[in-house]
């Protein structure tokens, strides 16, 4: 593996793709960390709560659907880091 590959993106509501989605496909390559940007989310859109938690979780399941390899990889949110 590689150098480290770091990103983010904010969750996704239905129906919407993400960038990041291509970058799976080099996680054998890179040390990759994606992480889902919640504050950023909460500023642009003012989601809180049930209603952000459930964005986010979306927003996970479309990125196992596209291959995100938990065992390659680490997908973490932004609010969880102090």
């Amino acid at each position: 593996m590689g150098d480290a590959a770091i990103t983010g993106v904010r969750p996704a509501f239905e129906g919407e793709t993400h960038p990041l989605v291509p970058l799976f496909g080099h996680q054998g390559r890179f040390r990759s960390r994606f992480m889902i940007a919640d504050y950023q989310a909460l500023a642009r859109t003012g989601l809180q709560g049930v209603a952000m938690e459930r964005v986010v979780q979306a927003t996970v399941e479309r990125f196992l659907a596209a291959g995100f390899d938990a065992g390659r990889s680490i997908c973490f949110l932004q609010s969880s880091v102090p």
